[in-house]
C-alpha cells in the first residue's frame, strides 16, 4: 500500500494479512 507517509504501510499491510489470516481461520472452521 504505497503512502506519502511511508510509516502507515507497513502496519496497514500487517493488520490486512492479519484479518485476512483470520478470515481464513473462519472459513474453515465453517467447513468443518
Amino acid at each position: 500500500v504505497p503512502d506519502a507517509a511511508g510509516g502507515v504501510d507497513p502496519i496497514a499491510e500487517e493488520l490486512s494479512k492479519i484479518e485476512n489470516v483470520e478470515s481464513a481461520e473462519v472459513v474453515d472452521v465453517g467447513r468443518i
